[in-house]
């Protein structure tokens, strides 16, 4: 027979998440926007589900069994994101290995090419394409993976900064690495918050050479309003904001006609379809 499945996958890792629970009456919550269903919520810290999507990067194999390699590929960098998230927000007085960190930045990276929201998409395009139904999810995972590994190529030897001490707090939504290169003004850079004080920001190394080194907000080269923006303009599941206050100022740039013109544009970032299908954000 086969084994028990775990059929919840996490877009977004709790242990990144969590860095935005606040108080409210007392209690630990995380503010979230349900942008599909237009609804405010807020979710008791430990608890919050919001990020969670069935069966979203883990197909199962033809006897009903759990393909766990990319899950596990996951579950390694981001052991590695954890001790990095703690010291970025202040939790761990001793900075992670120069190993640890580059583990959990290719973590980051993996975390803005997970998205439920492009994984449907991918689904629609390849069906588009005369791919069996039953055949989708499993190509569309197998576009992800091509996807992500041009992305670590991309950024193996770029040069990355960990601002800490930023003076506003940071939007994050379901895809929190901010790729600036597919933008539709396009940068040559990338932003992620690691936390409301905290961003990564990356930038091609002048000696082709990874590095990576730990900044203070003074030194940030992308200003946080800009990251927000392009938090709220990529948002299509949903949005955490670190108060109330804050949510409630970036609504009305998330109405359903809004977002309904933004994905107008989107398309989805894969080698084994025609030119046209590659994304811009």
């Amino acid at each position: 027979m086969p084994k028990f499945v775990k059929k919840n996958n996490h877009q977004v890792t709790r242990a990144l998440l969590e860095y935005w629970q606040t108080t409210r009456k007392n209690s630990s919550v995380i503010w979230s926007f349900d942008v599909t269903k237009q609804e405010k919520k807020f979710f008791q810290g430990s608890k919050a589900s919001f990020a969670i999507f069935e069966y979203l990067y883990v197909p199962l194999q033809e006897d009903g069994s759990r393909n766990d390699d990319l899950e596990n590929e996951f579950a390694v960098d981001e052991g590695s994101l954890g001790h990095l998230l703690k010291a970025a927000n202040g939790r761990s007085t001793r900075k992670p290995s120069y190993r640890t960190l580059k583990k959990g930045i290719r973590s980051c990276v993996s975390l803005g090419f997970r998205s439920a929201y492009y994984t449907y998409r991918a689904m629609s395009l390849l069906a588009q394409h005369g791919v069996d139904s039953g055949d989708l999810h499993r190509l569309a995972i197998e576009t992800m993976r091509k996807t992500l590994q041009a992305k670590y190529e991309q950024f193996a030897n770029w040069s990355f900064v960990i601002i800490t001490g930023l003076k506003e707090d940071l939007l994050i939504n379901e895809q929190p690495f901010r790729d600036w290169t597919v933008h539709k003004e396009p940068h040559n850079f990338i932003t992620m918050a690691l936390g409301p004080r905290a961003m990564l920001v990356g930038t091609p190394s002048p000696d082709n050479r990874f590095a990576v080194a730990w900044g203070n907000g003074n030194q940030a080269p992308v200003n946080v309003a800009n990251h927000n923006q392009f938090t709220v303009d990529t948002t299509r599941h949903f949005i955490v904001a670190a108060s109330e206050a804050q949510l409630d100022a970036v609504l009305p740039l998330l109405t359903s006609e809004l977002v309904t013109e933004r994905m107008s544009s989107d398309r989805v970032v894969t080698a084994s379809l025609p030119p046209s299908s590659s994304r811009t954000t």
